[in-house]
């Protein structure tokens, strides 16, 4: 609920509110190579609740692809906990449209990051 996945994951995150809550704007930085792209995001939706926490967020202008990302960690019956990331996207501007497989790679990267940054969290 604080950024931790993305910055997990290794981006540099702007955020207007330590803590994610439905309109807040975030604007996590990557990089393509020595290139620095900001992909600004409104936090739509929040959950937290006892055993489910987390949040999803949609882009805005400016951000290569138009589409959502959502974090949630459940904690089963069991207390297994589990991370969930789920995203849906297209491109965005033209110029985005012509790096479509470029996207998809980045895209792929930065969600296995998630993942990742997930894991060392929950560890």
């Amino acid at each position: 609920m604080r950024w931790e996945i993305q910055r997990g994951a290794g981006l540099e995150v702007r955020a207007a509110a330590d803590r994610a809550a439905v309109d807040v704007d975030i604007t996590c930085v990557t990089r393509v190579g020595p290139v620095r792209v900001p992909v600004p995001c409104r936090v739509v939706a929040v959950v937290d609740e006892a055993a489910r926490a987390g949040f999803a967020y949609g882009t805005l202008p400016g951000h290569p692809e138009r589409g959502e990302e959502a974090f949630l960690a459940e904690m089963g019956a069991d207390g297994e906990v589990w991370f969930v990331v789920r995203a849906f996207s297209r491109p965005g501007p033209w110029w985005a449209k012509l790096g479509a497989p470029v996207a998809k790679m980045m895209q792929k990267r930065v969600t296995d990051q998630y993942v990742r940054a997930g894991q060392r969290l929950a560890g």
